[in-house]
């Protein structure tokens, strides 16, 4: 009977432990998506940022050659 309780014991503390690894296992998974996302999410954040900023100097740019060609043309419509 008392080996038949040990090992009972043991099949118990096998199964603790199976279950806190897989427990364990699962936390980090859950971690590594967690900071992928974040990571998806600047990435994401960073892409945005980048085309605004081309859009802005685009912008810049078209603006600035308009006032250019508005002072070519005025210049020569003054000589």
């Amino acid at each position: 009977r008392e080996a038949a309780e040990r090992e009972r014991l043991e099949q118990e503390r096998l199964a603790r432990e199976a279950a806190e690894r897989e427990s364990l296992e699962q936390e980090r998974l859950a971690r590594e998506a967690a900071e992928q996302e974040r990571l998806e999410r600047e990435r994401l954040a960073r892409e945005r940022l980048r085309k605004e900023r081309l859009e802005r100097e685009r912008q810049e740019h078209e603006k600035l050659a308009k006032q250019f060609q508005e002072y070519m043309e005025a210049f020569y419509k003054s000589s």
